[in-house]
């Protein structure tokens, strides 16, 4: 296996915009559960391969980047997962948002394997970040495991935070949607002020966007809202358990 070697499973809307930022750098390997992202990952230098499994027994640095706590076990667990591929030291650096609960039972589980190291690693900003690698990255684990990813993460994210062991990143990214969506919400609920008090959502919005320029707009994220950004497509209500 060659160290320089980097994994991506998940070549969706985020993953393929982050491994296209290593390419120019680094062999880059790609894979997803839908196959008709192949011809695209090739086509833009990563090259494609069949299984998870596969992937591990080539690449030392993989990142998940998936949609859910489902996805991420059976990529790394199922009958063709991560698990079974990797035979020498590989880091394993999860990008999905996930409980942070479910984080500490992962590194737990893992932990059984002594090949295996692991990034609690959940990104922001969305698709326009990806593109020019400026993610925000909130990271959890080992200071020193990240310290030594920071030439490949720096490729990825302009903003790299260590948050504290693993979990703690999925709390950060918590706490991030918590402030978007509830950013979301106070634009909503002033827009419907307006509207009631006989202004235009028109005339409200173009109003807004004045004041929100004055308080500190992500310059990241030029569609709506401050912090680290809010996109036009973030729902507004969301009920989960974070533990």
């Amino acid at each position: 296996m060659a160290t320089d070697n980097i994994g991506f499973v998940g070549l969706g809307r985020m993953g393929s915009r982050m491994a296209l930022r290593l390419v120019d750098s680094y062999l880059v390997f790609g894979t997803d559960k839908a196959r008709s992202q192949k011809d695209s990952a090739e086509a833009n230098g990563i090259t494609w391969v069949d299984t998870s499994k596969s992937l591990a027994s080539i690449c030392r640095h993989i990142f998940i980047v998936a949609g859910s706590e489902n996805d991420v076990t059976e990529i790394i667990f199922g009958e063709t997962g991560l698990i079974h591929g990797i035979d020498s030291d590989t880091t394993i650096i999860v990008c999905a948002t996930v409980r942070p609960s479910y984080m500490r039972a992962l590194a737990e589980r893992l932990s059984q394997n002594p090949d295996i190291k692991l990034l609690d690693c959940p990104i922001a900003r969305g698709e326009m970040a990806a593109d020019t690698g400026e993610l925000l990255l909130f990271v959890g684990g080992d200071r020193q495991l990240l310290d030594a990813l920071i030439p490949i993460l720096s490729h990825i994210g302009s903003d790299i935070e260590f948050l504290g062991p693993i979990g703690a990143g999925q709390v950060a990214k918590a706490v991030n949607n918590y402030l978007l969506w509830a950013c979301l919400t106070a634009s909503m609920e002033g827009l419907d002020f307006g509207e009631r008090m006989g202004r235009s959502r028109a005339d409200a919005y173009r109003a807004r966007k004045k004041v929100v320029a004055l308080i500190g707009r992500c310059p990241r994220e030029p569609t709506i809202g401050p912090l680290f950004g809010l996109r036009k497509t973030w729902r507004c209500f969301y009920r989960r358990r974070i533990d």
